[in-house]
């Protein structure tokens, strides 16, 4: 109980919710600017939720962070929830590096992009970045780099092999042949326009092209077939005793 204070009064604070509490801190530290304001709300954020443990952070980041999330409800609150769990994941990456806190150029963001690295590529990458002066987003290609060289292709959607997109391509097709036959029973009918022609027209144009298309691959790959076979080095013949 604070010198002065009434009784009453400190019994509603301590019994009062634990988020009211944290959300009055963090209006003041929120008045702050730079990587030092990050890293307090970080601080604030991880001794009062979590007893100041990163790994039953990290362990209730992998589920549901439901201290967070609520402070982050709070209409008063003055940051999201994504902007509140990286101000924790800033403060816990300086706490294992924490010669960031003399860089000058360096600053919240770039420490929040590379937080889900290991301490030394953080350490490096954030050494580059401050000597180098990178923007954020010339930290984030360097971060893609690195993970790429670890045979992390996240963010790149797998391109589908030949055999499939040949089948997608044959099933089209026969698609398409089903509803061009249709189609020329509704012409002996006499339930095409002038202006439907006119359609069919434009879509025999456009399957022209894909043809011509598909016939040009055919070749490449069939002389590529060809250099490979001819490049190839000669089977010896087996002699006969």
């Amino acid at each position: 109980m604070a010198e002065g204070e009434h009784p009453s009064l400190a019994a509603r604070r301590c019994n009062s919710d634990p988020v009211d509490r944290v959300l009055e801190e963090l209006k003041e530290f929120h008045s702050r600017s730079g990587l030092e304001r990050t890293l307090a709300i970080g601080e604030l954020l991880l001794t009062r939720f979590f007893d100041g443990n990163a790994v039953i952070w990290k362990s209730r980041c992998r589920k549901k962070n439901n201290s967070i999330r609520r402070l982050a409800a709070r209409k008063e609150c003055p940051l999201r929830r994504s902007a509140l769990n990286d101000a924790v994941a800033v403060f816990v990456a300086v706490s294992i590096n924490p010669g960031v806190r003399t860089y000058g150029h360096v600053g919240a963001s770039h420490v929040a992009a590379v937080a889900t690295l290991r301490a030394e590529q953080r350490e490096e990458l954030l050494r580059a970045a401050e000597t180098q002066r990178w923007t954020v987003r010339r930290l984030k290609e360097e971060i893609l780099g690195v993970r790429r060289q670890q045979g992390d292709r996240r963010g790149r959607p797998r391109s589908p092999d030949g055999s499939k997109l040949l089948t997608a391509v044959s099933s089209s097709v026969t698609r398409v042949e089903r509803a061009v036959g249709l189609l020329g029973a509704s012409v002996e009918r006499g339930d095409v326009s002038v202006a439907m022609g006119d359609q069919t027209h434009a879509l025999a144009n456009r399957l022209q092209v894909c043809v011509a298309r598909l016939e040009g691959w055919t070749a490449d790959v069939r002389a590529a077939g060809r250099i490979a076979t001819d490049s190839a080095p000669p089977v010896p013949q087996q002699q006969s005793v």
